[in-house]
């Protein structure tokens, strides 16, 4: 038995980097762009009602006024969405998932994979056109544990987890009916290995 174990090979470490899908990033910074594109085209057209009231290098310096300060916001905004994004992502590892998230302040969530009873993906129609998705792993107390949301490549995410956790169920099992064989090798045993063998 010991020569099997030593000619085993070791399993394969994962280390594994998941991002939220990039489609997103660019869809928020182009509707933020998009919404000072027409406050900048307001801008430009309010000072016409003043043209009575104030000069026109008023008017003018209104106008770049606004247009610098306008930038500004969009600049702003931008570098906060791509620092949340850079900021966020998820590492997949033979026992764990961890998801780390937070600009200024750090927040990281550990989920063991050998408590995961349940995985599921979830896709809307652009999430299926631009090929990202949410995971959800429910742990064994029963409540959803992590979500990986909006991923990029669901699937092959989806696949892993739910393998992994396929696998260290079985393990959870085996070592279960291990035990109930030295304590009472009747009745209890059989339950579990029916049990098992439904999973």
């Amino acid at each position: 038995m010991e020569k099997e174990l030593k000619q085993s090979k070791p399993s394969k470490q994962l280390d594994i980097l998941v991002r939220p899908t990039p489609v997103l990033l660019f869809a928020k910074i182009l509707v933020v762009h998009s919404i000072l594109a027409v406050f900048m085209a307001l801008s430009l057209s309010i000072p016409q009602f003043f043209t009575g009231v104030a000069s026109l290098e008023m008017i003018d310096n209104f106008r770049i006024s606004a247009l610098l300060i306008l930038m500004l916001i969009g600049e702003v905004v931008t570098l906060v969405i791509l620092a949340h994004w850079l900021t966020e992502f998820y590492v997949l590892k033979n026992d764990s998932l961890t998801h780390r998230y937070g600009i200024f302040i750090k927040h990281k969530r550990v989920l063991m994979i050998k408590q995961v009873v349940e995985v599921l993906m979830k896709q809307g129609f652009f999430g299926k056109v631009f090929n990202y998705g949410t995971i959800t792993l429910t742990s064994l107390q029963g409540n959803e544990g992590v979500f990986l949301k909006k991923v990029e490549n669901p699937g092959k995410y989806f696949k892993i987890l739910r393998d992994m956790s396929v696998s260290l169920s079985n393990q959870r099992a085996l070592n279960i009916d291990h035990h109930l064989d030295h304590l009472n090798p009747g009745k209890v045993s059989q339950q579990i290995r029916e049990h098992a063998s439904r999973l």
